[in-house]
């Protein structure tokens, strides 16, 4: 079969997150239909969808088949074109053609800023604040950015570690920014200074992003007040020191909900106790526990299950803490259900063949012989038989509780020859007795060698595939046999068979053997007596 392949526009204009279509053009010229299989290469497989990979075109139509071509909105798509190929391959033949395209990937700008830490402070004893400004490129080209930095008030002058920074798609950069205040008071009251540093694409000066911080301005503390903090501070300090803390505890499941038969671990932690006690629905499960610990309950039965801790010191309770568990029964999970067919069952070897199936209730599924992990939510996969004869080939599919399911099917490979015989007559048909002569002539094609035998004779044309003849004398029946051979040594023979008429018995007369005399045959009476 011929086809041929044409993409109806070789440039393809995406932005990042926008969905384009792809034309494909496949005129078959053939004169059957045909089955074709359409790929797309050389792009990032994420990049393409293609809705029907395997499409029919009937003879002497031109089908168009679309895919789709979206590129993630992403710092990793960068801008930028990207040639790739849209092959098409016959499934009925084998043969491909191909289409070439370009994707060309639209610039998109996102860049974020962040300085750490948010709040500074300066004091006629500190002057000196260093803040961190982060620049992440979230678009998909690089941007060479200046910085600057501003407040309303001019209060302090900005100094970066560098004022002119590369960040390309996808990286972050960091920079040192030293706030320096212009002037600081001993008498003064706290005040805020808001202040903000811009990046600035020097590529696109429309592209720029910014980030807030504030300063914050702090009076000099006198000897007085610090010895009153420190007073203060030290009182509330031995005070609350002294103070009896009353036991406290916290109880904590790993699980909330669990299935009958799992295990769940309760642990918990108690302050200012010497022992905790802890009870499943009003039964001790560790009745004189350590203040920090955990174990295990295995949930035995369905419902609910409520755990409390209390801890205790010196005969003093603290309040329960509780925590509730639900047991459910566990639901059995389907078994697995497969399917397994193919629509020819007889091909040949090292020819390949597409496998149906259908995979339900199951978290795995291996086609044998390989294994090969099957992807459960496609519907077919193509195999290529290794030997002649029956091939078995079997998905194995288990379920969630381990169940197994199996689905044979058998491919008959056939290992046949290309070599054809076109034609093989031979002119007159027929000869009357004696015989004569007659003209054997063929036409075969895939051949490395051809015999004609006919008889004692052997003829093998120079040229095994043109057309040739051969005049041959025989005088009886005789069958001709033209052998073609390829060039694996594989043959294919077709004989016909010439008749020569045989000569029919002669009459009887005078002096022929078993004749009585005078020409008449033995046992013949003769009249003439009385």
């Amino acid at each position: 079969m011929s086809f041929s392949v044409r993409l109806t526009s070789d440039l393809v204009s995406v932005e990042a997150g926008a969905t384009v279509p792809v034309s494909t053009e496949v005129n078959n010229k053939g004169a059957e239909s045909d089955r074709f299989e359409l790929q797309i290469e050389g792009i990032d497989p994420e990049w393409t969808a293609i809705p029907e990979p395997v499409f029919v075109v009937e003879a002497g139509e031109i089908h168009v088949e679309k895919a789709f071509i979206k590129v993630p909105r992403i710092s990793e798509s960068q801008a930028g074109n990207y040639p790739f190929v849209v092959r098409v391959r016959s499934l009925n033949s084998g043969e491909a053609r191909t289409g070439q395209g370009v994707v060309q990937v639209k610039p998109f700008h996102y860049l974020t800023m962040e300085i750490s830490p948010k709040k500074g402070m300066y004091s006629p004893m500190r002057k000196q604040n260093v803040f961190a400004v982060t620049v992440l490129n979230l678009g998909n080209t690089e941007h060479s950015l200046q910085l600057f930095g501003s407040d309303p008030e001019e209060a302090c002058t900005y100094e970066f570690e560098s004022e002119q920074i590369h960040v390309a798609p996808g990286q972050q950069k960091t920079v040192e920014l030293e706030a320096i205040p212009s002037a600081t008071s001993f008498l003064s009251s706290s005040r805020l200074h808001g202040f903000s540093v811009t990046g600035r694409s020097v590529e696109t000066p429309n592209v720029l992003t910014s980030a807030q911080a504030q300063l914050e301005q702090r009076p000099f503390m006198t000897p007085a007040g610090l010895l009153l903090a420190i007073f203060l501070l030290v009182i509330g300090l031995g005070w609350f020191a002294l103070l009896p803390k009353p036991p406290q505890v916290s109880l904590n499941l790993n699980k909330q909900s669990v299935l009958k038969g799992e295990t769940v671990r309760v642990s918990w932690r108690a302050e200012h106790a010497t022992s905790v006690q802890i009870m499943a629905d009003g039964a001790p499960l560790v009745a004189e526990a350590p203040v920090n610990g955990e174990t295990e309950f295995i949930a035995e039965n369905a419902g609910t299950v409520v755990f409390t801790a209390r801890a205790s010191r010196d005969q003093r309770l603290s309040e329960p803490d509780s925590e509730s568990l639900t047991v459910e029964e566990p639901v059995p999970s389907p078994k697995p259900v497969v399917t397994l067919k193919t629509k020819r069952r007889t091909i040949n070897l090292s020819e390949s063949v597409e496998l149906e199936y259908s995979i339900e209730n199951a978290v795995e599924a291996y086609l044998q012989p390989g294994p090969q992990k099957l992807v459960l939510n496609l519907k077919s996969i193509e195999v290529t038989p290794t030997k002649v004869g029956p091939n078995e080939y079997e998905i194995v599919a288990t379920g969630k509780d381990g169940q197994v399911t199996t689905a044979r099917v058998v491919i008959n490979a056939v290992d046949k020859t290309k070599v054809v015989v076109l034609a093989f007559d031979t002119k007159p048909k027929k000869l009357e007795i004696g015989g004569g002569y007659v003209t054997i002539s063929w036409q075969v094609s895939n051949a490395a060698r051809v015999e004609i035998v006919g008889g004692p004779e052997t003829v093998v044309p120079e040229s095994p595939n043109a057309p040739g003849s051969q005049e041959f004398m025989i005088d009886k029946t005789t069958t001709f046999t033209i052998k073609a051979i390829d060039q694996n040594g594989k043959s294919v023979s077709r004989s016909l068979k010439i008749e020569v008429a045989e000569p029919s018995d002669p009459p009887i007369g005078p002096g022929d053997p078993g004749t009585g005399p005078a020409g008449i045959p033995p046992g013949t009476t003769t009249g003439g007596g009385a």
